[in-house]
């Protein structure tokens, strides 16, 4: 089973979805958007999380409760999440999609993809917007807010604007100078008023994704070849340029032939207008990180066999939804912006020597 999906008492999947099957073939296919409440039951997510109290050993005197401390529980497992105080405000899955519903205006059928990971601990659901840009005819990039919490403390309740590319499925997000895609909200009874605030910063978040497409438009009319690419791989990857890739190690070198591949051959690079431009090189780069990058998974390592399992792609998909790579995707739409601007010598003087543990360089 995948790592990250969560289950039900009955072993089903807590994931539904709108359109193509994920690659792991779990949830529940639906043919239209739903409203968020529907979402949250179609996804088998509406399970409730409680506080419960905690005892210890008072010896003679029995078990005592001990003071102001609860255990946040998912009932129906009877899964230990978290140790809180009583301060922590539980909010239940239907309370986010509640909170959901009153940013979108009740009842909008809005949600294309929800779900539960990590044992029930973290929810998300995803909504889609109605902008649509295609920065070349055929290429659509579609706009969505996704909206995730935790119940274990990991994680406040976050609304961020998500760009993915239809073709690939890959994500486009960046963290552009001045301009929003985050919003946290901290568990407390005051949630809902919140919703409001959400509201104005999609207005906001206008001009993120103004910034996005005026980015990528420079990218679709900047020419590129295969050697500019090469040079672009390795100063993403962090590579000493003064070594030849066959004299690499086998993952850097495995990297910076996959990135190559992908400028080339990747999905939707056959589209008129994207191939042989630093937007190929962009698609390269998210395609990469979403679908081919070595990742460790718990329990089996990082070895090649176990790049393609359902567990790595899980892992790479956590990545590209919340935040662990976002720096990688920040280095690779930098570098290409500064290309767009003043060519091959974006990536001159960019490499920063890696120093392991006891010293050593790292090539």
């Amino acid at each position: 089973m995948p790592h990250e999906i969560a289950y039900t008492v009955d072993g089903e999947a807590m994931l539904m979805f709108v359109g193509d099957e994920p690659w792991h073939g779990l949830g529940t296919r639906m043919e239209e958007l739903v409203d968020p409440l529907t979402a949250v039951q179609v996804a088998n997510c509406d399970y409730t999380i409680e506080a419960q109290p905690i005892y210890r050993d008072g010896g003679v005197a029995g078990m005592v409760e001990y003071p102001n401390r609860y255990a946040i529980v998912r009932t129906d497992t009877n899964q230990e999440f978290d140790i809180v105080s009583n301060i922590y405000e539980i909010h239940q899955n239907m309370d986010t999609a509640q909170f959901v519903n009153e940013v979108f205006a009740q009842g909008q059928d809005v949600i294309e993809t929800c779900g539960a990971l990590k044992g029930g601990r973290q929810f998300f659901m995803m909504a889609r917007l109605p902008e649509v840009f295609e920065p070349v005819p055929g290429d659509p990039i579609h706009r969505f807010l996704l909206f995730s919490s935790s119940h274990d403390r990991t994680q406040q309740l976050e609304a961020a604007i998500t760009n993915v590319r239809a073709v690939c499925a890959n994500t486009v997000r960046f963290g552009l100078q001045n301009a929003q895609y985050k919003i946290k909200i901290r568990h407390t009874a005051s949630i809902h008023d919140r919703a409001v605030e959400v509201r104005d910063a999609l207005h906001l978040n206008t001009a993120y994704h103004q910034l996005l497409m005026e980015g990528i438009e420079r990218l679709v009319n900047t020419p590129m070849d295969s050697a500019e690419m090469e040079s672009y791989a390795v100063a993403f990857l962090n590579l000493d340029p003064k070594v030849v890739n066959a004299d690499r190690h086998a993952y850097s070198r495995d990297a910076v032939e996959r990135l190559c591949e992908l400028f080339e051959v990747g999905r939707g690079q056959d589209i008129p207008g994207v191939r042989g431009t630093a937007y190929a090189a962009l698609n390269a780069t998210t395609e990469y990180l979403d679908y081919h990058k070595r990742v460790s998974v718990p329990n089996l390592g990082s070895d090649a066999d176990v790049q393609y399992t359902l567990a790595a792609q899980d892992s790479r998909l956590h990545r590209s939804w919340f935040g662990r790579g976002q720096g990688e995707r920040d280095r690779g739409w930098d570098l290409l912006q500064k290309y767009s601007a003043s060519d091959v010598w974006a990536f001159a003087d960019v490499y920063a020597p890696r120093i392991r543990g006891r010293g050593e360089l790292v090539a």
